[in-house]
């Protein structure tokens, strides 16, 4: 009788005890999802304000790379305050469950824009690969690697040389020179492997090159135009070796990489690019320019810092100073100037919230492209910064990869 009483007492203490534990619990959850959503909001409001000190920069850099995924985080701390509210954290959940909306709702906006920009470009998303993919970089390959020069002032440069599927059985495979980006000062050969695999994929031969670096006591805005020239040459005079026909020369690079293949292409094009080295100087048949650093004046002008990357400290170092103080440099290499009415196809892409290069100068350059009657395509991403082909399995990353597929298949067949 005993045992039995006090086993009814134990049971009745325990379930108040339980129930007392609840709005805890529902407190806890509910703070967690409200930590998770002011961090949430600080992006949101760098996506819709892009202007804004640091969360600017990092809130459009995590949209460029992952639009669906903010969504979805909006929609867990919802959850999160849903279950703080049920189990009794009532205030903080409530407020959770407010902001927790706000998010969704608003990073639901930049996702609708570029499902809409995919379905402008015809773009054909796998939601599987902006889930799940990673990112695409990478660094020399020695295995690659050969040398196709020693510089005029003794500095020995590389490529790396990427094969397609069936090389020995291939004849007059299209050429892809790659052109690496890093604000003229800094990357390497190999940067960007998903590029390399993407040409070698449609049957190019892909020559990722090296060229001389700015340093703030060298400066390489007459150089490094040069050595990618010099590079065409040295593929042309081993065309045979590679199967490669000079007449299908296709250009391409990003950012800094973007930049130097307009230099490149346009320069030769014109007459005023020259190789250092004996040989035919092939003409490009089409230019991929992604996000590329055609106004180096506007660069300037922008005075912004971007991951570390001061564009004054840029225009110092591959220049020598600003535009006042070398005009001359500055107009040799801006593309701009050496538009003609035979300039080759040029794809350009650019995203429209770009913290390193200016996105108006982007779309004057576009806008040169079509005064001058130049075929070409113009790919403008919304809510994206820099970088964001850096993951291809992004939106962005999809939309600029198929339309580069289809700017070739129209221009450089």
């Amino acid at each position: 009788m005993d045992s039995t009483i006090g086993n009814n007492t134990a049971a009745m203490a325990a379930k108040p005890l339980h129930k007392a534990l609840l709005p805890w619990i529902g407190s806890i959850l509910a703070g967690i999802s409200l930590f998770f959503s002011v961090i949430l909001l600080l992006l949101l409001l760098g996506v819709f304000i892009p202007s804004l000190p640091y969360v600017g920069v990092i809130g459009t850099l995590l949209e460029s790379f992952f639009s669906l995924h903010l969504v979805i985080a909006g929609l867990l701390c919802g959850l999160f305050a849903y279950a703080g509210l049920r189990l009794g954290g009532k205030r903080t959940a409530l407020f959770g469950v407010a902001l927790a909306l706000i998010n969704v709702i608003g990073f639901c906006i930049p996702l609708a824009d570029l499902m809409y920009t995919a379905g402008v470009y015809q773009t054909d998303i796998s939601w599987s690969d902006h889930l799940t993919g990673g990112f695409s970089t990478g660094s020399a390959d020695l295995s690659k690697s050969v040398q196709f020069t020693t510089t005029p002032d003794g500095k020995a440069l590389f490529m790396d040389i990427s094969k397609p599927n069936n090389f020995n059985s291939l004849e007059g495979l299209t050429p892809v020179v790659l052109i690496h980006g890093g604000g003229f000062t800094g990357g390497t050969r190999n940067e960007e492997p998903a590029w390399t695999q993407f040409y070698n994929d449609r049957g190019y031969v892909v020559f990722d090159v090296d060229y001389r670096l700015a340093t703030a006591t060298y400066h390489t805005w007459d150089k490094a135009a040069p050595d990618i020239a010099t590079a065409i040459v040295w593929i042309g005079n081993h065309a045979a070796d590679y199967h490669v026909n000079m007449s299908k020369l296709i250009i391409a690079g990003a950012s800094a990489g973007g930049g130097l293949a307009l230099q490149v292409a346009y320069g030769i094009q014109d007459g005023t690019l020259k190789a250092y080295e004996p040989g035919a100087l092939a003409q490009a048949k089409a230019v991929v320019a992604i996000f590329p650093a055609e106004d180096m004046t506007a660069i300037w002008n922008s005075t912004t810092t971007f991951l570390g990357i001061d564009n004054r400290r840029v225009g110092g170092e591959y220049i020598g100073g600003s535009p006042e103080e070398f005009p001359a440099a500055y107009a040799t290499v801006t593309p701009a100037n050496h538009l003609t009415k035979h300039t080759p196809p040029t794809i350009v892409i650019a995203g429209q919230h770009d913290h390193a290069i200016p996105y108006e100068s982007q779309v004057q350059f576009v806008d040169d492209l079509t005064k001058m009657g130049v075929p070409h395509e113009f790919i403008s991403i919304p809510f994206n910064d820099h970088f964001f082909v850096f993951r291809p399995g992004g939106i962005s990353g999809q939309i600029a990869f198929q339309g580069v597929g289809q700017f070739l298949d129209k221009y450089a067949k």
